[in-house]
């Protein structure tokens, strides 16, 4: 399919301006042809969209990763918590001063020192996991 007539003269008009010899030698006056003016371009436009490098994708990627794992165990540290919590008050409500308790307070208080060391980990993952995984999404 040909092109357009409007789309075919600059274009013609770019190829025989780019050779005056040629048209000097065919008898042609080189000064009556308007040269094709460039159509006005910016700096911005000119350049391709930037492309991130393999290693900002791969920073970003992890960065998320990070981030799903802080999640992750910021949801297992606010349910232990909470365990933590209710095993406590349960403990509180079973053990008298002298710290003789029912079986039900010896049961609470078994499961809050099992619980201590997983709530304690998770908040220490969520916090290492959400504060690199920021750190790697807000840097690249």
């Amino acid at each position: 399919m040909p092109l357009p007539r409007e789309r075919r003269a600059p274009a013609l008009l770019a190829i025989l301006a780019a050779a005056p010899g040629f048209l000097a030698s065919a008898g042609c006056a080189t000064s009556s042809l308007p040269l094709p003016s460039a159509p006005a371009t910016s700096d911005s436009s000119s350049q391709p969209p930037e492309v991130p490098n393999r290693s900002a994708r791969s920073a970003r990627t992890w960065g998320w990763v990070s981030v799903a794992i802080g999640a992750e165990a910021a949801v297992v540290a606010v349910i232990t918590s909470a365990v933590m919590l209710h095993d406590k008050n349960q403990r509180d409500a079973d053990c008298n001063a002298q710290k003789v308790c029912t079986p039900a307070g010896l049961d609470a208080n078994i499961s809050l020192t099992q619980l201590a060391g997983w709530n304690a980990a998770a908040w220490i993952i969520a916090a290492a996991g959400l504060g690199t995984g920021g750190v790697l999404l807000w840097k690249f």
